[in-house]
């Protein structure tokens, strides 16, 4: 059995609602198209550096003929995600998801989405073409621990 790598490039090339506070266009329905290559092992790193050769930011002549303002970062980033469906997989037969993703960008700390935590809600059949869909994400508020001694009042206070 062959091991295949799939590389994503996402042409994001529609906001359907006004951006909140946040650069990232959270609480925000993005329109994307997702273009999916996979390539056995032994070619990744031929394919990899032609990519990031072609499509580096100074040089995106290519995606400027296309007529729009795109832009391209190249970096290698680890995600952990964790999906959420029902028992019976409605989401998932729909082509739909929900999930919590934390990013860590491997060829870079110091980047803006480097520990990044969201929760992104996938949404099929949006859009104009096959390859579209709808993605909606939302930011993740920590919120700190009570303090000790205050959890301590309050409780002998209820209890007497």
């Amino acid at each position: 059995m062959k091991l295949y790598i799939t590389l994503i490039f996402l042409l994001i090339f529609h906001f359907c609602s006004a951006q909140k506070e946040f650069s990232g266009g959270y609480d925000a329905l993005r329109i994307e198209s997702e273009i999916k290559l996979s390539v056995p092992v032994e070619l990744y790193d031929p394919v990899w550096k032609y990519l990031s050769l072609k499509y580096r930011s100074d040089n995106l002549d290519v995606l400027k003929a296309l007529g729009h303002s795109f832009d391209c970062e190249i970096a290698i980033d680890s995600f952990v995600d964790q999906y959420f469906d029902d028992k019976r997989f409605n989401l998932l037969n729909q082509k739909n998801g929900v999930r919590y993703r934390s990013r860590y960008v491997l060829t870079g700390p110091d980047n803006e989405k480097d520990g990044r935590e969201l929760i992104q809600i996938k949404i099929n059949d949006v859009g104009n073409g096959k390859l579209s869909r709808g993605e909606f994400k939302y930011e993740i508020e920590h919120y700190k621990k009570a303090k000790m001694e205050l959890l301590q009042k309050k409780v002998h206070s209820i209890i007497g």
